[in-house]
């Protein structure tokens, strides 16, 4: 939805400065209309840092109910020992903003990028310490899918209910993806096996905490490789 928003932003900066200012009124909460039966619902906000309560509210007051927001797993897991202040202040700033909502948002939590100490020396690929090095995937997806179980659990255990979707990763099909070589097919064959170790241990952690989820991924921002990951995930 984001690139919606900077589409839009780029349009009405090319106005013509003689143009009249005019008022756009978005309605994302009721469609009562059968002519353009959109889903109540359907459009989200990403939340990436922590912001002022107001700003949250006024993604309330614009209809929003779905704030997708990153796991930050590079900083919670930059040792081996998870730092929880790397990710709560997010949620909390939900949870508080949620105080008094029938309904709150609902959080899609992306489980994404790679902690230093897992991130695996590839030829032609960022090596660790480099910037934006914690985009290129792990190969020890056993490990990453572990990590990222423990974060549902944390999850569920501090804000019962609030997260509702884990999506796991984000825009694998780009080539800050990084694999060796660095190639659609190896990033896919990479991500399908991301998504097979993690998600079955997201589950299972879900249903321990007596947890309702929804588990997906990935989002892909390249129209050109969308066929070719849900083509994988489908079989």
């Amino acid at each position: 939805m984001t690139n919606y928003s900077r589409n839009l932003a780029v349009v009405l900066l090319a106005l013509p400065s003689f143009v009249m200012a005019q008022t756009v009124t978005a309605d994302f909460g009721s469609h009562l209309s059968t002519t353009y039966p959109i889903s109540p619902g359907i459009i989200g906000t990403q939340y990436s840092n922590p912001m002022p309560a107001t700003a949250i509210n006024s993604f309330y007051s614009a209809g929003f109910r779905t704030i997708r927001t990153y796991g930050w797993m590079q900083s919670v897991y930059a040792s081996k020992t998870p730092d929880w202040t790397k990710l709560d202040p997010n949620l909390d700033a939900i949870k508080n903003s949620n105080v008094g909502k029938t309904p709150g948002f609902r959080v899609i939590l992306e489980l994404t990028y790679t902690p230093p100490w897992l991130i695996p020396t590839q030829m032609g690929c960022p090596a660790p310490g480099a910037a934006r090095s914690y985009q290129v995937p792990p190969t020890d997806v056993s490990t990453w899918a572990k990590l990222a179980q423990s974060i549902v659990a944390h999850v569920d255990q501090k804000y019962p209910g609030l997260v509702t979707d884990v999506e796991i990763w984000n825009e694998p099909e780009l080539g800050t993806f990084c694999t060796s070589p660095n190639d659609a097919t190896h990033r896919s064959s990479r991500y399908l096996a991301l998504y097979a170790a993690a998600a079955p241990l997201i589950r299972a952690q879900a249903t321990t905490d007596n947890a309702s989820i929804r588990i997906g991924g990935p989002t892909i921002t390249n129209a050109g490789g969308i066929l070719q990951f849900i083509g994988g995930l489908v079989n």
